[in-house]
């Protein structure tokens, strides 16, 4: 198991299991994208050993969030669909886990214009442009503007209208969709992240945690 998912785990026994749940995580494996062109890396899968992965995380996660119930969240790209359906694989390899794939919320990717999008990335590289968007010089019409798109992520994920208390939404989602998060609540500026690491957030209405490896944040509530 790695280290990110490790730390998911931690966090989600550290947390209150009485409140509503969300994980946001990135997806297990996948193979470089490098010869890639731009439209078709939706289109790219895990790696068989990503598919394991995510299958050993889930049968892994059922230890603490096994008797609750468990939605499944993805983004469109084919990589987030079967590691959210490996995830639930390996969770109800375990025992009875009411485990239900969702499509909504739908969670869009902060690129807002592609073409540009890739012209800044050959420009300045990934990590340079991942750090020149989070700190806010990059145009907004390229990319959207990272505390603007962090704080809607959060409060679109925790204001899921078919969550209850006690309930937990797992979202698989992409590194670039997490980096403005961790950014905004954590003050980091993160340009890589392991596979399936990510973030896990609680809320009862009125209070509201967020957490990230070994930090976990009070905010006030975003419901």
């Amino acid at each position: 198991m790695t280290a990110g998912e490790l730390q998911v785990m931690s966090l989600l026994e550290r947390m209150p299991d009485r409140d509503r749940t969300v994980v946001l995580i990135r997806h297990s494996k996948r193979p470089s994208l490098a010869s890639v062109p731009y439209d078709r890396r939706p289109e790219v899968e895990l790696t068989p050993e990503g598919i394991t992965m995510a299958r050993e995380f889930g049968n892994s996660l059922y230890d603490i969030i096994g008797d609750r119930r468990i939605y499944l969240l993805h983004t469109a790209a084919k990589r987030c669909q079967m590691t959210a359906r490996a995830l639930e694989e390996g969770l109800s390899s375990r025992g009875p886990a009411l485990t239900m794939i969702r499509a909504d919320p739908e969670i869009r990717d902060p690129i807002v214009d592609l073409e540009k999008f890739r012209d800044v990335r050959e420009s300045l590289g990934w990590q340079g442009m991942i750090k020149n968007w989070l700190g806010r010089r990059i145009d907004p019409g390229i990319l959207e503007d990272p505390e603007t798109y962090a704080g809607m992520i959060v409060k679109l994920l925790l204001d899921c209208d078919y969550l209850d208390s006690g309930d937990v939404l797992i979202t698989v989602a992409h590194d670039i969709t997490l980096f403005p998060l961790i950014h905004t609540y954590f003050g980091r500026c993160l340009t890589t992240i392991g596979y399936m690491n990510g973030i896990v957030m609680k809320s009862d209405g009125d209070r509201t945690e967020i957490g990230f490896e070994e930090e976990i944040m009070r905010l006030s509530s975003v419901r």
